[in-house]
């Protein structure tokens, strides 16, 4: 029997990366081979999100509350200054926490969620024992270039898993040695989106944008998009749902909807959705957008996947992979493509429609269904 501490940047907001450390969690304690799991991230996990894998085998950590405090900070100062000498660029009183869990758990397995932008983890590896360490990235920017600390840290860990082949091979670019593993992402709800009703009847063309209010998902071509469909005629709507990240990249968006006239097309909501009732959004769309300039999945593509929604998106991360057989239709290189490939869906027939939400359904019950994933990511963590 085995225990694992599986580490997050963060547990604050129920968004992919937080979502994606609930329900690894609870997959993986759902294992014969392993009897607990330790859930770390940085600071105390939301309650909301900590009841959500309520189990007497799941337990949530944290740094301690004193590591802020004003002397415990200046003298983390101070050592830091000496850790640089010794280029270990990183706080020392986290690596000593490192340590100390080391000793108290003996854990045999250390899965770590990340986004390329973070270095959170590299005081945890340090730590810990690197030969036991799996790294998962869960948002990847594909002009993402690791330094050489960082390509030393992924050749001493077990394994570097990304979300698409497309990501490894950016990584092995690097280092062709490296051992790099693909598994997308897990999904919350999944038997909710897969029993989800394709539907393809409406009178108002509805797309859709479920992401975070923050520059990086760059909204501000969707509404363009929209302006061009209408301007061609199309009787089109956009409904984005998400929580709110930057308000000042809010504002922006509410002037762009009074700059093109947008108001009664586009609807801009940053209430939080109840994460068991997101299957809702997608039912009340006909075709799901992603116009990101930077994403590691994203986890909703593989939603409007397996609700069976036609998504139109920019080549993007895992999108390309994911859509492989539609990519022609569905795949988007820049914005003049991306109006042409709606101006495409637009143009299907309802019955049309209905068949290419069908055939992306079953694409993701054959490839990228929960049950395959885990399957997978035994394999690669090397557990029964």
């Amino acid at each position: 029997m085995k225990s694992l501490i599986l580490c997050v940047p963060y547990l604050q907001k129920p968004a992919g990366s937080e979502l994606e450390a609930i329900i690894s969690a609870i997959n993986l304690i759902s294992l014969d081979d392993i009897d607990q799991v330790l859930v770390f991230s940085p600071n105390q996990a939301n309650f909301k999100l900590k009841i959500k894998a309520e189990s007497s085998q799941i337990s949530f950590i944290n740094y301690p509350v004193y590591f802020k405090n004003r002397s415990v900070t200046k003298f983390n100062t101070f050592l830091k200054y000496l850790f640089k000498i010794c280029k270990q660029d990183y706080d020392p009183i986290y690596f000593f926490y490192w340590i100390y869990i080391r000793l108290k758990y003996n854990i045999p397995l250390v899965y770590i969620l990340t986004p390329t932008y973070s270095n959170y983890f590299f005081p945890i590896v340090a730590g810990l024992n690197y030969q036991n360490i799996f790294i998962k990235y869960t948002a990847f920017d594909l002009w993402f270039c690791p330094n050489k600390h960082l390509l030393n840290i992924y050749k001493k860990c077990k394994s570097i898993i990304v979300t698409s082949k497309t990501q490894k091979k950016v990584l092995r670019d690097y280092d062709k040695d490296l051992n790099v593993q693909v598994l997308d992402v897990f999904l919350w709800t999944e038997n909710l989106f897969l029993n989800l009703q394709t539907r393809s009847d409406s009178k108002v063309f509805q797309f859709g944008i479920l992401c975070r209010i923050s520059p990086e998902k760059n909204i501000l071509d969707a509404l363009k998009l929209i302006r061009y469909l209408i301007d061609e005629g199309y009787s089109v709507d956009l409904n984005i749902q998400g929580i709110l990240y930057s308000q000042k990249y809010l504002g922006k968006l509410n002037e762009a909807l009074i700059e093109m006239n947008l108001e009664a097309y586009v609807n801009i909501s940053t209430i939080p959705l109840d994460r068991s009732k997101v299957y809702q959004f997608y039912d009340s769309i006909d075709c799901f957008l992603i116009t990101s300039i930077s994403e590691g999945g994203p986890t909703t593509g593989l939603e409007a996947m397996a609700c069976g929604k036609p998504i139109l998106s920019y080549d993007i991360a895992a999108m390309s992979e994911r859509l492989k057989p539609f990519s022609k239709y569905l795949i988007a290189n820049d914005f003049n493509d991306l109006c042409k490939k709606a101006e495409e869906i637009l143009n299907l027939s309802s019955k049309e429609l209905g068949l290419l939400g069908f055939n992306i359904r079953s694409r993701y019950l054959k490839e990228y269904s929960n049950e395959n994933k885990l399957i997978k990511l035994k394999e690669v963590l090397q557990i029964q």
